[in-house]
Formats: structure tokens, C-alpha cells, sequence
């Protein structure tokens, strides 16, 4: 008997301990977000008392969004209501319009987004970045759903005012904080009433919500083309997207919905709003349902504070008991995830250490080139999100973009018969690599 009251005790204070874990949380590390042209981006890892530089604003935000997505208005305001290799989202004011129940919308949003993914001249509500997509801010350094957003006035921090309207030169602070205790992972057993569980360990797991209906097929979510295959692409109050498509290599504006790919996870009563209709009948969605009268909408740890964007997918497939990445599937597939019978968030434990990419200079690890139609072609490795310079007998012939994995290209690039070839690298924050080794190439058939 005392064995047997020992084990209950045992399981009443793994319980306790992981429900109380949502509610105590640790400060990692600070965003401030300088909302004017050429208005710095930079992360603190002291609380503020020091600053180190990420990127910068190519176009600050001037209104909020009234027409923002449906699930802005299932979380408070003054916090992040979306965090997404193409975006954070932060939701500053609300109507009184019940958000399930109505076509309308109800919430308001100002939105950070990545480069050259807005090309509008005027200001609206998205501060315009000059960094990459699924890189820093959209990555390891981003926010988690429900983290608090605060305005940095001579020095002191207040709460964001409700129907916030951004001016030049407001500084938003983010207060990126998670659970004291991370869980290891999240798993989705993929059949119909099959459970969601938080896994503290490989002993230790919670219930955390039920199976309505499991995932078959990938859809084409447009922002997957940011996202690394087999990882998170956003988190939202109403959404978990899974990217199994990976980043596309071109400029994004040149890519099709074909390129892009993967499934979401949404909660059920967010499945029965206007915009969702055909998630019931369609095999890209998981939908899910509470375990007790509590709503899913906006809550931990599915939709709020767990999870962030670039954390890893592993799935199970048919027979097989091993964890491997999801398949690169593009476009749309209704049958490409059906043989999978559970699939897992994997949550890394956080260490507040900086990146090397945010104290150092770029490098750039690798470098071919080809010679295409009498011009070059240039492929290569470098840190994600960094500026290629193309640079030509000592002339700056090209540009480029790495991306979210690292990968740059360029061709076109203008030659001469007798050239001598290397490439410069440039953070977002302005630091420079050294110039790299020159390699010679010859074109007899140009002339000098």
C-alpha cells in the first residue's frame, strides 16, 4: 500500500508541476524596434542595460491595421499575436465584435515584417525590415506568442495604449520571455481522437488537447517559401504552420504558390469562422479540441508561449518506429502525409547565448562559379540572411540575398575576357566580412 500511495503522490506533484509551469516564466532576452527610416533593430540580453544591433527599418509604420486576421482578437492587447519567419505580429486594440461568432473581424494590428516583402511606397501598418525572412527576428531571435510589447519613452517602458497608432520615432521594446521549465517537445498522435501531448521527458507527459481530425495532404501557405523544410513557419493564436516546402531560392516576389507548401494545426472553434469553412472537408489541417471546458484560441502552450518559428518537425511514417524529417513536398498534395501516425515540435532548451552572426562580421563559407551565356553565375553558402557583394576586377558587379539555410545566387553577372572575381558579405546591422580570395577566370571570345 505505501508503494502504491507513494506512486500516486508521485504522479500529483509531476502533474501539478507541469500545469504550473505556463505560469512561471524567465525573461530571455529584448527586442527594440526603432520605428523610423533607418531606425535601428537590436536584442539585449541584460534586461536593456546593453544593446547589440540586428538589423534596421527601411519604412517605419504609421496606422494600424483595422482589418487584421481573425485571430488577433483571441489574444489581449499590447502583445504578439503572431510570430512567423514572415512576420511578428502585435495586436493593438480590439472592437467589441465576439471574433468566433461573427463575420467581422475584431482585431488591430501593427506588424514587423522582412524585406522586400511589402512593396508599397506609402506607410501603413507594417514596419518594413531590411531583414531576411526566417532569419534573427523572424527566427532566433524571435518572440513568442503572448509576449508582452511595451514603448520606450526617455528611457522607461509603458504598456502599449489600446488602438495604438505608431509614430516616427517610437521605439518598441518586446519582451521576449518563455517558460521557466521548457517542455522537450510536442507531440500529435495523427488519427482521429488521438491525443496532443507536452513532454516534459521521456517519462513525463500531459494531455493537452484531442484529435477532431488528422493531417493528409500539404496546401500551398505562401509563407512556407521563408521557412526551412520540416520546421515551424508560424505561430499564432489560431494556427500552428508546418513547412514542408523549404525556402525558396529567388526573390519572393518571383515565386508562385506552387513553390510554397505544408499543413496547419488550428483549434476547432477557430475551424467553424467564415474564412475557414473548408478545413473540415480538406486533408492540409489538423484540427483540434480542448480536453475540458477551457478554449484552445490563444492559449498555452498550443497557442501562445511555446513555440517559435525554424523549430524542427520530425514524423513517423507507416510501420517505421524512427523520427526522420518530413518529406519536401511543394504545392498541393491531398495524400503526401497520409502514412504518418504522429509527428513532433521538437522545443530546444534556451540558451541566451548571442549568435555569432550578431557579433562578428558575415563570413561567407563557400563560393562556385560558372560561366553561363559569356556572364557569371554565382552559387554559394554564407551566414543566412546576410548581403552578397559580387565584386569584379575591385567594381561591385552584382548583389544578392543569402537565405533562411544559407544558400546565395546571382547570375548575370557582367564579365570581361580576363577577370578576377570575389565576394563581400554585409550583415543587416552593416558589419562586413573581409573581402574574400580571388579566383581568375578567363573569356578569350570577350573582348577587353
Amino acid at each position: 500500500m505505501k508503494y502504491i500511495i507513494s506512486f500516486l503522490l508521485t504522479l500529483i506533484i509531476l502533474f501539478s508541476a507541469s500545469i504550473s509551469y505556463a505560469n512561471e516564466e524567465i525573461e530571455l532576452f529584448r527586442l527594440r524596434i526603432t520605428n523610423d527610416y533607418s531606425g535601428v533593430i537590436e536584442v539585449s540580453i541584460d534586461k536593456g542595460n546593453r544593446w547589440i544591433a540586428l538589423g534596421k527599418v527601411d519604412r517605419p509604420a504609421l496606422s494600424y491595421n483595422p482589418d487584421a486576421f481573425r485571430a488577433s482578437g483571441y489574444i489581449e492587447n499590447g502583445v504578439v499575436s503572431a510570430s512567423a519567419v514572415n512576420a511578428i505580429h502585435i495586436t493593438v486594440g480590439k472592437s467589441e465584435i465576439d471574433p468566433i461568432n461573427t463575420p467581422e473581424k475584431s482585431g488591430r494590428t501593427i506588424s514587423v515584417i522582412p524585406r522586400v516583402t511589402d512593396t508599397s511606397i506609402e506607410q501603413n501598418s507594417r514596419i518594413l525590415t531590411n531583414i531576411e525572412g526566417g532569419t534573427l527576428i523572424f527566427r532566433e531571435w524571435a518572440p513568442f506568442v503572448g509576449n508582452k510589447v511595451f514603448l520606450e519613452r526617455d528611457g522607461e517602458l509603458s504598456p502599449i495604449p489600446d488602438n495604438y497608432t505608431p509614430s516616427i520615432g517610437d521605439k518598441l521594446i518586446i519582451i521576449v520571455s518563455a517558460p521557466l521549465i521548457m517542455p522537450k517537445e510536442i507531440l500529435f498522435e495523427n488519427r482521429v481522437d488521438g491525443n496532443v501531448y507536452i513532454c516534459y521527458s521521456d517519462t513525463e507527459k500531459e494531455v493537452v488537447a484531442k484529435v477532431l481530425r488528422a493531417v493528409k495532404g500539404t496546401g500551398r501557405f505562401g509563407g512556407t517559401l521563408f521557412a526551412c523544410p520540416s520546421s515551424v513557419r508560424a505561430n499564432h493564436p489560431g494556427v500552428i504552420d508546418i513547412s514542408t516546402s523549404g525556402v525558396f531560392t529567388g526573390e519572393y516576389i518571383d515565386a508562385t504558390l506552387e513553390e510554397a507548401g505544408g499543413f496547419q494545426i488550428i483549434p476547432n472553434r477557430h475551424a467553424n469562422t467564415p474564412e475557414l469553412k473548408g478545413v473540415w472537408t480538406a486533408t492540409q489541417w489538423m484540427i483540434l479540441a480542448p480536453i475540458n471546458e477551457n478554449f484552445l484560441e490563444g492559449a498555452f502552450p498550443l497557442f501562445r508561449g511555446l513555440i517559435r518559428p525554424g523549430y524542427t518537425v520530425e514524423g513517423k511514417f507507416g510501420d517505421s518506429n524512427v523520427w526522420m524529417k518530413l518529406p519536401v513536398i511543394k504545392g498541393l498534395n491531398n495524400t503526401a502525409l497520409a502514412d504518418m501516425k504522429e509527428f513532433k515540435i521538437i522545443l530546444p532548451q534556451l540558451e541566451i547565448v548571442p549568435p555569432k552572426e550578431t557579433v562578428n562580421p558575415p563570413t561567407i563559407t563557400s563560393i562556385k562559379m560558372n560561366i553561363t551565356d559569356k556572364t557569371l553565375e554565382i552559387v554559394g553558402t554564407a551566414d543566412p540572411g546576410v548581403k552578397i557583394q559580387v565584386i569584379v576586377n575591385d567594381s561591385i558587379r552584382g548583389e544578392c540575398y543569402s537565405k533562411a539555410d544559407g544558400f546565395f545566387y546571382i547570375k548575370n553577372v557582367p564579365a570581361f575576357s580576363r577577370n578576377l572575381v570575389t565576394c563581400k558579405a554585409i550583415d543587416p546591422a552593416g558589419r562586413e566580412s573581409r573581402i574574400g580570395k580571388r579566383i581568375g577566370i578567363i573569356i578569350p571570345t570577350l573582348e577587353e
